[in-house]
């Protein structure tokens, strides 16, 4: 796996100076191999520790000596384990990180990333190099790599990725404190198994949270989830209730679904939050607008009835069988020269603070420049689900606005953008 984080930091176009430490290699990839980090001239700012668990403590040693600043181990194999020899080891570690200063990230991580800096120094391959302001802190390195899927298909693009596995030494806190202040991040994502400190955690992410949003997925929710937390990262997760319960209070939108974390994660850097709790619902595909309308009454949206005056103006430029009420559904009678007109009167109302399109099979051009018109002009937010409308995709996507895969994944990000806009506007 060496070989493979290696060719990652290369493959990434990091551009300052890499040095691959084996003591039976001479070459990789054309850079000189060197058999100790003694060898090396000079300072080390970072060591990306993936070597065998029963090596990993004098590397460490190795790294105090040379005067490392950081370290990241991969390796795995310690505190997450029924051991008694990985605990030892893992202990040993967090001593090592007290005394002497140095920090570490891991073990039994999957590395780190960052688009800015052009660095992967990470397990993953492929990983989206655009820049990005959506940092994503993990304890599992798989979620790492799902999120990483999600951000090939969508517009959430990442700026930095840290996974902390077991936590021996920097955890959540640190990270949010640097990213806090980080100019290149917008939006904050954590996947938390356990934490180290709760009443800390909270502390932070309610004196972030009024800068930033932060989302929480958190898993080990119940008795079987916590045994597998403890197995995986050695995690002890806590009671959930007094958790949710803490996040709601320090304004800290919570998840326990990876999906709609995601979702909700790509339309907030993306997308202006709604100006009023109501939504517009504008369709020419009338089964999912009525899917739609469900899921967001019992979710707590409002999903009012257009005024009079609106509709008479509505009625000029739509299909005499268009429904006019909210959805607005137009039929593919309406012509596509009216869907201008159409989505800037309901973008317009002061009762709609935000819209969501749909659009099932009918693909045109004219459709999507209409709401990318009318979410520059009005600042509001358009969330997107269609459907065999590549034309469509194409102008959503290079506009900025989010498709996502399902009418009730719209309704439940919508609802989050409400909950993050009531907190912005009064705090509550």
């Amino acid at each position: 796996m060496g070989y493979v984080l290696f060719k990652n930091i290369i493959d990434s176009g990091y551009e300052g100076k890499i040095y691959p430490i084996n003591p039976k290699e001479r070459e990789i990839l054309g850079h000189r191999v060197y058999r100790t980090i003694y060898e090396v001239d000079g300072e080390v700012d970072l060591a990306i520790i993936s070597i065998p668990g029963e090596y990993v403590l004098q590397s460490l040693r190795d790294c105090v000596r040379k005067g490392v600043k950081a370290c990241v181990i991969l390796s795995a194999g310690f505190g997450e384990l029924e051991d008694e020899k990985g605990h030892s080891i893992q202990e040993k570690m967090e001593k090592m990180a007290k005394e002497t200063g140095m920090r570490i990230v891991g073990p039994n991580c999957m590395g780190i990333f960052d688009t800015h800096s052009k660095i992967n120094a990470s397990y993953f391959r492929e990983v989206p190099m655009e820049k990005g302001n959506v940092a994503f802190i993990s304890q599992s390195g798989a979620f790492g790599e799902i999120a990483l899927h999600y951000a090939r298909n969508s517009l959430l693009k990442l700026s930095r990725f840290v996974s902390i596995g077991n936590m021996v030494d920097v955890d959540h806190v640190e990270i949010m404190e640097f990213i806090g202040v980080d100019e290149n991040t917008d939006v904050i994502m954590l996947l938390v198994e356990g934490l180290k400190d709760g009443r800390r955690f909270i502390e932070k992410a309610r004196n972030l949270s009024s800068k930033k949003p932060i989302l929480v997925y958190k898993i080990g929710r119940t008795k079987a989830g916590t045994r597998a937390a403890k197995s995986h990262t050695g995690s002890m997760a806590g009671e959930y209730k007094v958790f949710e319960g803490a996040c709601k209070q320090s304004r800290v939108l919570l998840f326990k679904n990876i999906d709609e974390m995601l979702d909700t994660t790509q339309v907030l850097a993306t997308q202006p939050l709604p100006s009023v709790n109501g939504v517009g619902i504008i369709t020419i595909s009338g089964g999912p607008s009525v899917a739609i309308s469900d899921m967001c009454e019992e979710l707590g949206l409002r999903v009012p009835g257009f005024d009079p005056e609106a509709k008479e103006r509505l009625k000029e430029f739509t299909s005499p069988i268009a429904a006019l009420s909210n959805p607005l559904d137009m039929t593919p009678a309406t012509p596509s020269s009216s869907y201008d007109d159409c989505v800037d009167i309901v973008m317009s109302l002061d009762y709609i603070g935000g819209v969501i399109a749909i659009n099932v099979g009918l693909d045109s051009k004219e459709f999507a420049k209409a709401f990318v018109k009318a979410n520059k002009k009005y600042g509001k937010p358009v969330i997107a689900y269609v459907v065999d409308t590549p034309i469509i995709s194409r102008i959503f996507r290079e506009n900025g606005i989010p498709v996502l895969n399902s009418p009730e994944r719209c309704a439940l990000v919508f609802k989050n953008l409400v909950i993050r806009a009531n907190w912005v506007r009064n705090g509550s």
